[in-house]
């Protein structure tokens, strides 16, 4: 997931209902853009996913609808997601670890920007927008 990239709210929304219903297992690997701000909205994500993994998703999405908007201690207040313990995990070192551990996703795949699937680990392809009915064909349903 690229954060600033202009389709990534709808898209990840439409994938996280999808995932949600079809009861799929999902993970999220995040595109370090070339934003100035890219790395640090990544270690926030990557904190509350580490931290609050059951409002991880709905923390992201909240995130994608306001990604302009300074405020995302707002967003965390919202859900119940204590600023101080990020705070301080984004201050760790484990963190380094964890976003090395990201990046080295993308690297891998060769993704530099834009959003991506992964599915079962062999079907790879950019996403533009979200379409219910192609994603249920990769699934089977």
């Amino acid at each position: 997931l690229d954060f600033y990239n202009k389709d990534a709210k709808e898209i990840f929304k439409g994938i996280t209902d999808f995932v949600k219903q079809n009861k799929i297992d999902f993970n999220v690997y995040f595109v370090l853009s070339e934003d100035k701000n890219s790395k640090e909205e990544i270690k926030l994500a990557i904190a509350v996913k580490k931290l609050y993994p059951a409002k991880f998703l709905d923390y992201i999405n909240k995130r994608l609808e306001k990604i302009d908007d300074l405020y995302w201690v707002d967003i965390l207040d919202d859900l119940g997601i204590d600023y101080k313990k990020i705070k301080n995990f984004v201050k760790s070192k484990e963190i380094e670890s964890l976003l090395n551990d990201n990046i080295k996703v993308s690297r891998e795949l060769n993704i530099k920007s834009g959003n991506v699937i992964l599915i079962n680990n062999n079907k790879i392809f950019k996403i533009f927008r979200f379409n219910d009915k192609e994603f249920k064909k990769f699934f089977g349903n």
